[in-house]
């Protein structure tokens, strides 16, 4: 993550003796983490009940990917190229399933009659398909993190994060009142700031990896469902994202479970567990599962009814999550095959 992400060695300075190697920088935690919040856009795309016990998938997604940033940037004494070359693989995707699901979700006529403000602002600018805000908000941070990096240390760290949950919540119950900021909505990368601190400094070696933070995290995610309720009941505009108990869970779930920053005297991290390769598979395919999913739940609602009744419902939307997810991963499979890895963010 990329859901969204690119090789942090890439260059001259990954042969570097005293740089560590691939091996050496890539913990399954981050695949793992990747893999579940993967596993929760889908499920909240496909509409499965309770899915908003998921709502931490993107933050963790933004997370982990200033985490790779950050170890791809210390990896380079000049920054531009780098920067750049990030930006471009976001940019392409963007445009190619931008083209897609536009040509798919709006007819002739709709181009015709719909204003320019709507088309650039709304399809084109976040709102056009279930998760391009995510392109949007990362092509902001793509230009902005060199210079973010170097606020980040472990104080302020802790005051962002303070800071950044407060705002959030403050953001969703009140000031989404005013016009302006509800139409900018979630698509600010200041919201998503705390998650960019806390990915770096993961990647420095901090905050201390805490396993037991991890009875915290499923207390606020299953409280999660009533906050989420508890809006949505005040029939004004909020965003999922910015709820206080996506952020604690989000903040306490990175920090319990985190991958493991390296240092120029790591091994090669610990060994995979095989109960965890399935998800972590997940995690290391998930640009093409984030892009391609939408496509393949679009064309089965074509030909599939969704049963009635709560258990045939779930039983229903678990099978969807589970062809939505092989679906997109042989979509990104056969685009490398034919040389277009590109388009999947490799």
């Amino acid at each position: 993550m990329t859901a969204i992400e690119s090789n942090p060695t890439k260059s001259s300075d990954a042969t570097d003796p005293r740089r560590p190697s691939i091996a050496k920088t890539r913990d399954w935690r981050s695949d793992l983490l990747k893999g579940i919040s993967i596993v929760g856009v889908v499920s909240i795309h496909a509409g499965m009940p309770a899915a908003n016990v998921l709502r931490f998938c993107v933050p963790v997604f933004v997370a982990i990917w200033a985490y790779y940033y950050e170890l791809g940037l210390a990896r380079r004494s000049e920054a531009s190229r780098y920067v750049g070359s990030r930006f471009l693989q976001l940019l392409i995707p963007y445009a190619f399933w931008t083209s897609i699901y536009l040509l798919l979700f709006h007819s002739f006529s709709e181009w015709r009659t719909t204003p320019i403000y709507t088309i650039v602002g709304g399809w084109l600018g976040g709102f056009g398909w279930a998760g391009q805000y995510f392109f949007i908000v990362l092509f902001q941070l793509t230009w902005l993190f060199p210079a973010i990096r170097r606020l980040v240390t472990p104080t302020t760290l802790g005051i962002v994060l303070i800071a950044g949950a407060l705002g959030n919540a403050a953001t969703n119950y009140w000031l989404f009142e005013n016009r302006l900021v509800v139409a900018v909505h979630d698509r600010l990368f200041i919201y998503w700031l705390p998650y960019v601190f806390l990915g770096t400094s993961l990647a420095r070696g901090y905050p201390r990896r805490l396993p037991a933070l991890l009875i915290v995290t499923a207390l606020a995610i299953l409280a999660t469902p009533w906050e989420y309720a508890k809006l949505l009941a005040t029939n004004h505009p909020f965003s999922p994202y910015l709820l206080m108990t996506v952020s604690i869970s989000s903040f306490t779930l990175l920090i319990a479970a985190g991958a493991r920053s390296p240092d120029t005297n790591a091994t090669a991290g610990d060994p995979e567990p095989r109960l965890a390769s399935p998800i972590c598979y997940l995690g290391r395919n998930s640009m093409p599962i984030y892009v391609g999913h939408l496509l393949v739940l679009t064309l089965l609602s074509y030909v599939v009814a969704t049963p009635e009744g709560l258990a045939l419902s779930i039983v229903y939307r678990a099978a969807l999550i589970g062809i939505a997810i092989a679906g997109s991963v042989w979509i990104g499979w056969l685009l490398r095959k034919v040389g277009l890895s590109i388009l999947v963010g490799k």
